[in-house]
This record gives C-alpha cells, sequence and structure tokens, in this order.
C-alpha cells in the first residue's frame, strides 16, 4: 500500500504538468488511493477553457486513473468521486461515468443523479454519451431498470426549435449519434424492463410529435404528425439512417420492439400503452403489432382496432390495418364481418367530400377502396354478402389490391423476371416451357433471374391454374426452381377460389418425388437456383394439403390410391435434419412453425388430412394400415426425432380423437410421453395442443392428466421459449379451462382442473381470473347463467381467501378483476361494490381501460361509488395515463356525479380540484 511518503518522492520528481499526467496514466494499482487523495491530488479537475470563439476541454489524467482502477476497488474509488468539487468539464464527466459502469449497481446507483445533471447541462457532451449508454447496461442488467431508464431518459431528450427551414427536432449529440445512441440503449432495457423501456420510448416520441406538429391541447383525439411521409410503412425495418427523419423512424423502430418483447413477457399489455399516445403513428403501430401476432389474441383487441368505421375508412392508417385486418380476419365474429361489410358497402366516411373531390374518378376510387378491404376481410366476409363482394375483388388486378406506399429511399432490388406475369400468362402451356428451357441468365448484378422468373411464373399461373393444370405434365423435365413455382401457383390458385384438374398434377409430383433428393444446399453455389429438388416436395405437400382441404375443388376420390403414395413418400425425406432443427428450432422458431416449414413436417400435416378426408369423404370407417402406421411411428419419439414433427400430433390431437377414439387414447403415451428423458417432446406436442387446437369434451377427458401435468409445469425452467403464437402457456391453458368451466365440465374450485390451477403458480390464476372477465365482458351471452352463477361464485371463493390471509401474493389476482367490470350479464351493483374492495387493496388494475369505459354505467347506478374509484384510479402510480388518456369516459363520470349531487356531487368536486391540483387533468368546466 502506497502512503504519502512514496507520492512525495513521484511529486519532486515532477516539474510539468505532463509529467504528473504520465504517472497517473501508467499507474494501475488501487493501493495509491488514499495515499493521492491525502496528497490533495484529486481536488483541482481542470475547468472548461474558453479562449475567444474557442472552447476548449482538457483531460484530467486523475480521473482516468479512477476509472481504470474502479474495477478493483469500487468502494474505495466511490469514496473519492463523492469528495471530488464541482467540475464543469465533460472530460471529467465521462470518467467518473465509465467508473460508475465499473461498480457494483448499489454504488453506481447513487452517481445516476448527479450523471444526470451533467448529461442534462454539460454545453458539449463528447464522449459522455457512450459512457451513459454503458452505466444504463450495467444498471438494468443488475436489477436497477428504473436508474437506467431515467438515464436514458435524461440522455435521449428532444426538444423542437426554428430554423431556416422551419421547425427542427433537437437532440443533445448528432442525428447519427442519437440513432445509435437509442440501439445501443434499446437492447438492455427491453431485455430488462420491455414495458418501462415501452413508456419510454413512447414517451419521447410522442412528445417530439406533439412538439413538432403542435397537437391541440385538450383534444382526446390522435393529431396528424405526417408520419404517412417519414415513414410510409410501419413494417419497413430498414436502417433508421437510410431513411427520412433518422431521429424519429428509430424512435418508431424502438416503440415497435419494446412493443413485441413487452407482448412477449405478457405482463403489461403493450395496446394499453400505445393507447395513450397521442400521435396517428401510434395507432399504425397498434395495427402492425397486431397483424404480427399469431393466432389467437385477445377478441377486445381485434374489436378495438379493426371492427371501427372510422379505422376503416383512415387512409392513413390504410397500409397497417388492411395488414392487421387480413392477418385477423379468422378471429372475427359473425356479428362483425356482417358490420365490416356493411360499412365497406356503404363506403368510406365523408363518402360526399370525396365524390365531390374526385369527380369522375369516384367511381373507380370507390370499387378499389372496397375491393381492397373485401380482399384484406376474406374469411369473414359474410356468405350473403359475397353476391355482390366477389365480383368487386374479382375486377381489380390483384396488384391493385394491395395497398402500398412508395418508400422515401429505395435500395434493395429483388429477384427480377425477363417477363411480366401477363406476358408469361397468355403463352400455351407448350410456348411456356419452351421459354423456360431455353432462357438463359446472364448472371450479372440486378438481371433477370431463375428465382424471379419463377415468382413471375407462379404469379401467371395462379391466374389460369385450371389451363396450366391440364398440361401440368408438360412442365416434366424442367429445373426444380419451374416446377417449385409451377405448384405454388396451382397451390395459390385453388387458395383463391379456382379449380385446377388434379390427375394431370400428381402425375408431376409423382415424377418428382421420384427424382434424386438430399442435395439440399450441399455442392450449392447460393445463386438464384434451386439446390435440388427438395424443396419442390415441400411445395408439393403444401399443394395436397390445399387439396385435401379445399372444399370446391377437392382431390377426387378415385385418386387416393396416389395421394397416399405421395404422403407416404414425402414422410420418407430426411428435412429437417438435426443439424438443421438445431439451427433454425430452439428459441428461433418454435416446433409448430418449423413443421411447416420443413418437408417432413409439411408431410405429417398432409398424412393426417388424408387420414381426415378418408373417412370424411371417402367414407371410410377405419384408417388405411398404412396410413395408421405412419402416424404411429412419426408420434413416437424413438423412432421420429424431430420436435418438428413431433408437434404436428399435438396440434391434430382433437382430429386424431374424432377418427378413432381408442386409437388416439393408446397414442397418448406417444405424443405426450411421460418419461422425463422425453419431456422436450412432451412440450413440443403440448405447445402445439395448448395453443392451436380447441378444447372439447374428448380432450377434456383423455387428456386430463396432461392439463395436470402443464398445471404443475407452469413458470418450469424447463418451459421452452417458443411459446409465440400470440398468447404464452398460462394464457393458452386458462383458456382452456375456462371454456370448460363455462360447459360445466369444471364446476367448481373444488373439482378437477380448478383446483390444480388455483394451488398452483400465480401465472395460472392470474390467466384464468382474466380470461373469465374477457369470456363475461365480451361474449357474455354465449354464457349460460348456471356458468356466470359459478363464475360468480368463483370469485367471491378467491374474495375470501385474500380476506382470510391477506396475502400480497394475491394482489396481482385481485387486479385482475378489473376484466370483468361492465359484463353485461353481471349485475351492476354486484360488480361494482366488488371493484370498490379490489381498489382498495391493489395498487394497479391490470384492465384500467377497461373499468374506466364502463364506469359511466356504473355511475348511472351508483354515483358515488363510481367516483371513488375513479379515484382510486388516479392514484395508481403504475398506471398514469389511466385517466389522461380517457379523457371522454372521465368526463362523462363527473358529470353524472355532478349532476346526482349529494355525497356523489361532492366528492365529485373534490376530485375534480384535486385532478387539477396534481396535474393530472383539467376538468374545471364541469364544476357547478
Amino acid at each position: 500500500m502506497a502512503n504519502r511518503a512514496d507520492v512525495d518522492r513521484v511529486l519532486a520528481n515532477v516539474s510539468r504538468a505532463t509529467d504528473l499526467a504520465y504517472f497517473f496514466d501508467h499507474l494501475t494499482s488501487p493501493d495509491w488511493i488514499e495515499a493521492l487523495q491525502e496528497a490533495e491530488l484529486f481536488k483541482s479537475p481542470p475547468s472548461v477553457e474558453a479562449e475567444g470563439d474557442y472552447v476548449r476541454y482538457p483531460a484530467w489524467a486523475a480521473s482516468r486513473y479512477l476509472a481504470r482502477v474502479a474495477p478493483l476497488a469500487p468502494e474505495r474509488v466511490f469514496s473519492v468521486i463523492r469528495q471530488l468539487p464541482h467540475s464543469d468539464n465533460p472530460r471529467v464527466h465521462e470518467d467518473i461515468a465509465q467508473a460508475a459502469s465499473a461498480m457494483p449497481v448499489e454504488l453506481a446507483r447513487k452517481l445516476v443523479s448527479q450523471i444526470r445533471h451533467w448529461v442534462e447541462t454539460d454545453r458539449h457532451l463528447l464522449l459522455l454519451p457512450t459512457r451513459v449508454v454503458e452505466l444504463a447496461g450495467h444498471l438494468a442488467r443488475s436489477g436497477a431498470s428504473d436508474d437506467a431508464i431515467e438515464l436514458a431518459r435524461s440522455l435521449l431528450a428532444l426538444s423542437v426549435d426554428e430554423d431556416i427551414i422551419g421547425q427542427r427536432i433537437r437532440t443533445r449529440v448528432s442525428d447519427h449519434d442519437f440513432v445509435d445512441l437509442l440501439q445501443d440503449l434499446a437492447e438492455p432495457l427491453i431485455a430488462a424492463a420491455p414495458d418501462a423501456a415501452l413508456r419510454l420510448f413512447i414517451d419521447l416520441l410522442d412528445h417530439a410529435l406533439s412538439e413538432r406538429y403542435t397537437a391541440p391541447p385538450t383534444s382526446s383525439r390522435r393529431f396528424d404528425d405526417a408520419s404517412i411521409i417519414w415513414r410510409p410503412d410501419i413494417g419497413d425495418e430498414r436502417d433508421a439512417e437510410a431513411r427520412f427523419q433518422p431521429i424519429l423512424n428509430s424512435l418508431v423502430d424502438a416503440v415497435v420492439r419494446a412493443a413485441r418483447a413487452t407482448n412477449d413477457v405478457n405482463d403489461v399489455d403493450p395496446f394499453d400503452l400505445l393507447q395513450g399516445a397521442r400521435a396517428s403513428v401510434f395507432g399504425r403501430i397498434e395495427l402492425q403489432l397486431l397483424a404480427g401476432l399469431s393466432n389467437p389474441c385477445a377478441p377486445n383487441l381485434v374489436s378495438r382496432l379493426l371492427v371501427s368505421r372510422s379505422q376503416l375508412s383512415n387512409q392513413t392508417l390504410e397500409l397497417e390495418y388492411l395488414r392487421a385486418l387480413r392477418s385477423k380476419a379468422d378471429q372475427l365474429t359473425p356479428g362483425q364481418g356482417r358490420r365490416l361489410a356493411k360499412w365497406i358497402r356503404i363506403g368510406p366516411l365523408r363518402a360526399g367530400f370525396l365524390a365531390k373531390r374526385f369527380g369522375d374518378e369516384w367511381p373507380g376510387y370507390l370499387a378499389i377502396w372496397q375491393a381492397r378491404r373485401l380482399a384484406a376481410l376474406g374469411v369473414a366476409i359474410p356468405v350473403e354478402d359475397t353476391v355482390w363482394a366477389s365480383p368487386l375483388v374479382s375486377q381489380i388486378e390483384p396488384s391493385a389490391l394491395e395497398p402500398h406506399r412508395p418508400p422515401t429511399v429505395a435500395s434493395w432490388i429483388g429477384p427480377s423476371s425477363p417477363r411480366r406475369p401477363e406476358d408469361l400468362a397468355v403463352l400455351s402451356p407448350r410456348e411456356l416451357v419452351s421459354f423456360l428451357s431455353e432462357w438463359t441468365p446472364t448472371g450479372e448484378w440486378a438481371t433477370p433471374s431463375p428465382e424471379g422468373l419463377g415468382r413471375a411464373l407462379t404469379q401467371a399461373i395462379a391466374k389460369h391454374p385450371m389451363r396450366f393444370s391440364k398440361s401440368a405434365l408438360e412442365f416434366v423435365g424442367l429445373e426444380p426452381a419451374y416446377v417449385r413455382s409451377v405448384l405454388a401457383g396451382l397451390r395459390e390458385g385453388l387458395k383463391q377460389g379456382h379449380r385446377i384438374s388434379w390427375s394431370p398434377v400428381v402425375g408431376l409430383a409423382t415424377w418428382v418425388v421420384n427424382q434424386p433428393v438430399g442435395q439440399l444446399e450441399r455442392d450449392w453455389i447460393h445463386d438464384d437456383r434451386d439446390p435440388g429438388w427438395d424443396w419442390t416436395w415441400t411445395e408439393i405437400g403444401r399443394l395436397l394439403d390445399e387439396g385435401l382441404t379445399d372444399r370446391t375443388n377437392r382431390i377426387p376420390r378415385s385418386m387416393v390410391g396416389q395421394v397416399r403414395f405421395l404422403a407416404l413418400r414425402l414422410i420418407d425425406h430426411s428435412d429437417p435434419t438435426p443439424e438443421s432443427e438445431a439451427q433454425y428450432g430452439g428459441s428461433n422458431m418454435e416446433p409448430h412453425t418449423l413443421s411447416i416449414n420443413t418437408t417432413r413436417g409439411t408431410a405429417a400435416h398432409t398424412l393426417v388430412r388424408l387420414a381426415w378426408w378418408e373417412q370424411q369423404v371417402l367414407g371410410r370407417k377405419r384408417l388405411s394400415i398404412d396410413v395408421q402406421a405412419a402416424i404411429e411411428r412419426l408420434a413416437t419419439p424413438s423412432e421420429e426425432q424431430s420436435l418438428a414433427v413431433h408437434s404436428v400430433f399435438g396440434m391434430w390431437f382433437g382430429t386424431l380423437t374424432w377418427l378413432d377414439p381408442d386409437w388416439a387414447a393408446s397414442l397418448i403415451d406417444r405424443i405426450f410421453p411421460p418419461d422425463p428423458e422425453s419431456e422436450a417432446f412432451w412440450w413440443a406436442a403440448w405447445s402445439s395442443f395448448i395453443v392451436f387446437d380447441r378444447p372439447s369434451l374428448a380432450a377434456h377427458g383423455l387428456l386430463r392428466d396432461q392439463y395436470f401435468a402443464a398445471i404443475e409445469r407452469l413458470g418450469s425452467p424447463k418451459e421452452p421459449l417458443y411459446f409465440r403464437a400470440g398468447r404464452t402457456h398460462s394464457e393458452a391453458l386458462a383458456s382452456h379451462i375456462v371454456t370448460y368451466t363455462a360447459w360445466g365440465t369444471e364446476e367448481g374450485p373444488t373439482n378437477g382442473l380448478l383446483t390444480r390451477l388455483f394451488d398452483g403458480p400465480e401465472s395460472g390464476r392470474l390467466e384464468y381470473i382474466r380470461q373469465v372477465g374477457r369470456l363475461l365482458t365480451e361474449h357474455g351471452e354465449q354464457v349460460s347463467q348456471s356458468s356466470v352463477e359459478a363464475f360468480r361464485r368463483l370469485w367471491e371463493m378467491r374474495r375470501s381467501v385474500f380476506e382470510k390471509t391477506a396475502g400480497d401474493d394475491m394482489r396481482a389476482e385481485v387486479a385482475q378483476f378489473s376484466w370483468w367490470c361492465g359484463a353485461t350479464v353481471l349485475d351492476t351493483g354486484w360488480w361494482v361494490s366488488q371493484l370498490q374492495w379490489v381498489v382498495k387493496n391493489v395498487d394497479h388494475l391490470d384492465a384500467s381501460f377497461v373499468v374506466l369505459e364502463a364506469l359511466p354505467e356504473a355511475a348511472r347506478v351508483k354515483p358515488l361509488a363510481a367516483v371513488l374509484i375513479l379515484d382510486a384510479i388516479s392514484r395508481m402510480r403504475a398506471d398514469p395515463w389511466a385517466i389522461p388518456g380517457h379523457p371522454q369516459v372521465v368526463e362523462e363520470v363527473l358529470t353524472i356525479a355532478v349532476a346526482a349531487g349529494g355525497d356523489a356531487g361532492r366528492e365529485a368536486v373534490r376530485l375534480i380540484h384535486d385532478l387539477g391540483a396534481r396535474e393530472v387533468a383539467d376538468f374545471s368546466r364541469l364544476l357547478p
């Protein structure tokens, strides 16, 4: 340990400041800290030096030394830093921030306030932003995400000012640096606290846009932020700097990433947070996020974002709205489909104004407007509306049905074709084969390629599948990319409702499966040609799937033998190999998704459809022996070691029980193996079953032990990360059990699955209470009164348990009652009294927006209770946006209470004053 005498000897040999700097820069031991401090060498940090128009920021070797040894002696360095005199020098500040990044989190947190002050006040930040990013990442990874968020908030703060070209968004750093800093901050913040990161990014973007585009001060409607100009497509995730307005675009990217992560974590609903923002870009982000969610998602979300005439008509939202509508059309109820079809037929809002604006072009504009929305509505179009809808859609070119906005910058060139699809479509099959055989690509950059020609070929055949299917055997002998494209075009034609001639097509497929395979990516030079026939095999499976499913153009009964041959041939393909599954599966892609993107996985789906087809269409009472044997082999982990393939039989378990209940029962231990060594196979099958298969009485009986096992495994460290189909394991499991309860198969909290669920991990209890609320509020008319009473008794029992134990571990469960509020099948007085009790016992509501939307109804029945509930919500720190985000319903509740007079009126007046004093919201206009 160095002492003061050692320091004095050093100083005796120092004649210049550079000598002392040299000493500090080569000092690597923390043993000198106390002696150097005693010699007051940490007492004089250099100040900023201003010389005329120039400013100089001198470095300080002493602070560099502290940063260097902080990992070795964090407490001693911290002690010195806390005693440093004030300095206005950012070079000193960046060293201190670097030192903080090397300290234990409990010490680093104590320096955050000072570092934030420097970030907010230093004129030039130099390297301080980089050090702050490092510190924020350290804090986030160490459990201090709140401090990390506040550091990021200070660093990323935005302002708007005027310059020669108008209003401009300003940051503390350059635009380029802001984009880089935001990207570097987003990763650790989102990983540690996705919902808090989402709130931060929403705040930053909404504030910047509100200032830049002068948002109305009181309007509850979203204001136009011109985002369709600076971000034509929310789904465009190119480098932010390659786009106009890189600051805004980088924030949009951060919001989208954080929203996706928040949705995956599922503790906080990202849509609730996005809904509170005022700029119009957030409406587009909501729709883009909704479109990307795998089925199924919350019905109230689909209803709010899609079943709205204003959303349907809003041109700003069109691209993302139609994308979301197409993605979620199969989740619309028949009533919702009818409403949307009715609105589409009527035309957009302000149709009269638009008709005058477009003049003679109005009929054409209206036809395209309607056709785009009908094409997106797809399967949800009511049967009675197809009479006018189908002709309207068919008369519009397919390219016109896809809404698009031209990007501000285009930098990528995809595969291109030497001929357009419409040029290929007019050729006879023989002429087309001749062209495909003779055309040779140049191989030069950005010139037509086989892949580009194949894509054009798919589009051409999809328009005229019958004509080309009759001559399918003409395509024998062409290279794999073209044959695959032909089959893909035929499949697309089937999906569009066209018919094909199956015999020649099956003949072409039979020729393909007799070609050599197994060369996938071996000796492939990664040009625009297929590496072999393997991808074509996968396309055959997809085409057979469509042919076995399509009601209007199913494969003929007479071809059962040929189809069975193809299906059994496809399941012998090597894809997925263990290597490819290790690369693309696991945390990258859940087994079910991988199954539909591999040859053998696709074939397994086809095999089950074939078994169904043989019984349903052909009327056979028993499965064919070879199909049954193939399914048994693929469902047995010791014989089929692909998790992707195995997952198929979890998804189709309900169909297997329909085919033969006894046989399905005999397969349970294969599909859901009980031995610990096969747990990965159990998860692969169970995740597909619980997410993609519907609850059924047969499954309830046959899989009861599996449901018990799933409850026990909730939150298990072995639970895979691939529950990404829009819901977590606990959510999907609770959904099944709620359904069984509604059916009466789980009659009370002391019976079977419910007992296990409420004795199990918290996540299952939360999801059950939440989903009961959603069922009652969104589909209550479909629930029997006896089931409603059973749910009500269940809640009262859970409340009784809470009151007896007063356990904090139940508060999150109690907060889920917010989803029940406003259900028309529940007595208003009952749910209001329950909610009054809830808000006294929790610090947040899981669905405050549901409560607020229901409060006007409550106010008409119990005005005083409604005001007291509103007051409690306004004080919940976990949901600061609740009151400001719902001004109309809050105003309605207060208006009703003021008019009611008495205690309700007095409480309403008090709350109006209190909300204003706390700067939550201004409702002073309602004061009597």
